[in-house]
């Protein structure tokens, strides 16, 4: 499994990474790629997008074809944009120093582990020295309230103490 420049081969190279990349997901609303989508480059930075396809997990089903977010509300006015997609951002004609990589479509519970698999190897493929510094997942957790009592759904991680309400 593999991510790939659309239509290119296996292999092919892929755009370079900044030292900061910064995934965002379709997790509820679609909240972490709409993030990404909405952020624009800074002044005297500009900014290259490259649509990336995921390779190697079989066909999608239907229900995963579509994108989720459309910016600006509507995909007749403003285009479809890319399911999955690369945003560098970098000083003219410097290295990117801060990558976006937008994912604009549902993944189903199979796509989810090779999906991940993928993005390590794309971070990886960067080689020594050229590796991203930081890489941050922007996403939303669910929240589920029920009652009056405040119990509320939670993910724990790395050991981490469950909050107490």
């Amino acid at each position: 499994v593999e991510l790939r420049l659309k239509g290119g081969t296996a292999g092919a190279a892929l755009p370079p990474l900044g030292d900061r990349v910064v995934i965002g997901v379709c997790d509820i609303a679609g909240a972490g790629v709409r993030a990404l989508l909405g952020l624009k480059p800074p002044a005297g930075t500009a900014s290259t997008a490259h649509e990336l396809e995921l390779h190697g997990i079989g066909e999608r089903g239907e229900e995963y074809s579509d994108v989720v977010f459309a910016p600006g509300g509507d995909p007749d006015a403003f285009g479809i944009p890319p399911q999955i997609q690369v945003i560098n951002f970098s000083a003219a004609g410097g290295h990117p120093s801060t990558t976006l990589l937008a994912v604009n479509t549902a993944l189903s519970v199979a796509e989810e582990a090779p999906f991940a698999a993928a993005v390590h190897a794309l971070l990886a493929a960067a080689g020594a020295g050229a590796a991203p510094k930081e890489v941050l997942l922007v996403g939303a957790m669910r929240l589920n309230v029920k009652g009056e009592d405040g119990k509320f759904f939670q993910v724990v991680m790395n050991g981490a103490a469950p909050l107490t309400l």
